[in-house]
């Protein structure tokens, strides 16, 4: 049991590497997982929209002159 422990602190450590070395890898596996989750359980998920994305001064909508 200890080598099978010890394999796999090693896998953690090689995996916590590479995405040190790529901070959008950990958005990546994170979407994965959800979707994997949702695929399973036949569900769907909500994702929060950050207001940051937004513009600032949204397009206001003009009247119709007739």
């Amino acid at each position: 049991m200890a080598l099978a422990e010890e394999q796999a602190a090693g896998k953690l450590l090689e995996a916590g590497k590479l995405i040190d070395q790529s901070p959008s890898a950990i958005k990546l596996r994170l979407y994965q997982t959800l979707s994997n989750i949702a695929a399973e359980k036949n569900s769907t998920i909500l994702f929060p929209f950050p207001e940051e994305v937004l513009p600032r001064n949204p397009v206001k909508k003009t009247k119709n002159k007739k």
